[in-house]
């Protein structure tokens, strides 16, 4: 079973839910390229980069990584700081920054938990328009 999430969906999210204002794009299979907008000046909007890759996912814990050079990276973990310390559930989320790697619970986080009681997320695999999110029944 597919669930399909679309870029523009997950941006309207991020939008929402943590008012910032990104931006997806395909890299391959496995990776994304995100990029957010960081700072406003004079009315021009300045942005950054970064691939984010799903190394694995395993017992309901996704792994990734993200990569978009030095200065990038600094700004990356504390986005995800931030984005950890807007989780209700903190346990869900960790990140370590020496080696640029990031693990979701998604068996910690509460909208999940009933669905994940049913299935496990076997992948997850990005398209030109779409993160596709492949899953079975649990036996």
């Amino acid at each position: 079973m597919r669930a399909i999430l679309s870029y523009q969906e997950l941006e309207e999210y991020i939008l929402k839910k943590y008012e910032r204002k990104v931006k997806f794009a395909y890299v391959n299979g496995n990776s994304v390229k995100l990029t957010a907008v960081v700072k406003k000046v004079a009315g021009i909007a300045l942005t950054a980069s970064a691939n984010i890759t799903v190394n694995s996912v395993e017992d309901g814990i996704v792994k990734f990584s993200y990569d978009g050079g030095t200065a990038m990276n600094m700004m990356i973990t504390g986005a995800l700081l931030f984005m950890k310390e807007k989780q209700p559930k903190t346990d869900a989320f960790d990140i370590r920054t020496e080696d640029r790697l990031a693990m979701l619970n998604l068996n910690m986080i509460d909208p999940l938990q009933k669905a994940l009681e049913v299935v496990d997320l076997k992948n997850v695999i990005f398209t030109q328009d779409e993160m596709v999110l492949n899953m079975a029944f649990k036996e």
